[in-house]
C-alpha cells in the first residue's frame, strides 16, 4: 500500500506546492518540464476536476518501467492521487491515514 502512496506523491510532487501551499522548486530532471505539463491542469483543492490526466502520468514506463494501469495500480494510485490534491494540508492527513493504518 505505501508503494502506491509513493507513486501518488510523484504527482502531487510534481505540481510544486507544498502541503501548506506555498510553491517550491522541484529538484532538477531532464524530463520535469514534460511530467509538470501532464499535471498542470490539476488544482489544490478542486475535487470536482478532470483526473485523466494522471493516465497520461502513470502508464508511462519511460518513467515508471511499466505501464502501472496495465499493473493493475493505476487506479489505487489515481485515488490516493484525489486525497493528496484536496487541499492545504492534505499531504500530511493522507500520510498519516494510510501509516497509521498499515
Amino acid at each position: 500500500m505505501l508503494i502506491p502512496l509513493t507513486l501518488a506523491g510523484y504527482a502531487r510532487y510534481l505540481k510544486g506546492i507544498k502541503d501548506d501551499g506555498t510553491p517550491f522548486e522541484p529538484s532538477p530532471d531532464p524530463l520535469l518540464s514534460e511530467l509538470q505539463a501532464i499535471v498542470a491542469p490539476l488544482e489544490l483543492g478542486k475535487a470536482d476536476q478532470d483526473w485523466s490526466c494522471l493516465r497520461s502520468l502513470y502508464s508511462r514506463a519511460d518513467v515508471f518501467g511499466l505501464d502501472l494501469y496495465e499493473a493493475g495500480l493505476g487506479e489505487q494510485i489515481e485515488g490516493m492521487v484525489r486525497e493528496l490534491y484536496a487541499g492545504v494540508g492534505a499531504v500530511r492527513a493522507t500520510l498519516h491515514k494510510y501509516v497509521v493504518n498499515r
